[in-house]
């Protein structure tokens, strides 16, 4: 069996991560909460939050599997905790419609096939969006660089993002978070080991300092492929770089090697 090294530092970058997302992403908007003192500040520096998770991934990118072999092991990892979680999802909403005394079956299965198409996930699911993007990436990532160096992966992924963003095109959600994820998995595989570069570090905390103060950017709404009003769309792109590569190198300084 095939001995994964674990890095300390970006099991407490994830842990960051998932806590903003859970508690002051999720269960905020769940919760109708619109700002709270401090939350657009903390917004400008964690807004970074679901690239990161892309650009790790790709960091760990095994060239040796095939295209199968990814589709088939990362099926079981994925798309099965995704299934569930909507079928999950669905049965609650079930319950609650039929104890309301609102429920109607065909309403009930166009919403959901709507919100899975428009959204990413069933109604009361959408956050698993996630999941299925990852995959498809992953898929998508690992057939091109047969034939693709990754650099131009990367370029045509930002490409299609952007011109999708640039004329609206928000939904289905899935054709805007895929080359977008697909974009920062590359720059993952790419920068493994050139983010610990010194020259790499200084650049992204300049960078990072600079586009803070400036108040330059302010959102990046992942699954939909949204900037912040007013921001600029590859500015944005070159932001999340410079604080995954900030945040990485911060918590390798701090944190004890595995």
């Amino acid at each position: 069996m095939e001995e994964t090294k674990r890095y300390s530092n970006l099991d407490v970058v994830a842990g960051l991560l998932v806590i903003w997302m859970i508690y002051f992403d999720h269960l905020r908007y769940m919760a109708g909460v619109q700002s709270f003192w401090g939350f657009d500040f903390l917004k400008r520096i964690f807004f970074f939050f679901m690239a990161w998770f892309f650009f790790k991934s790709g960091m760990f990118f095994k060239d040796h599997r095939t295209v199968k072999e990814v589709a088939k092991h990362d099926f079981r990892k994925f798309v099965v905790p995704y299934l569930i979680g909507c079928c999950l999802a669905m049965f609650l909403q079930l319950i609650y419609l039929i104890v309301t005394g609102q429920f109607d079956f065909k309403p009930f299965i166009v919403r959901n096939i709507i919100n899975t198409l428009n959204h990413g996930g069933a109604s009361w699911n959408i956050a698993l969006w996630f999941l299925v993007s990852l995959y498809s990436v992953k898929i998508i990532f690992r057939w091109a660089i047969s034939y693709i160096h990754p650099i131009i992966i990367a370029f045509i992924a930002v490409l299609i993002s952007f011109i999708l963003y640039h004329f609206g095109i928000f939904r289905p959600s899935f054709i805007g978070n895929i080359p977008l994820g697909l974009f920062f998995y590359s720059i993952g595989f790419l920068l493994r080991d050139l983010q610990y570069n010194r020259i790499m570090i200084a650049s992204a905390i300049i960078m990072s300092l600079l586009l803070f103060l400036s108040n330059t950017v302010t959102s990046l709404n992942f699954r939909l492929n949204k900037v912040g009003s007013g921001d600029d769309y590859l500015i944005v792109m070159l932001a999340c770089i410079s604080n995954i590569l900030v945040f990485n190198n911060l918590t390798k300084i701090i944190t004890p090697p595995c």
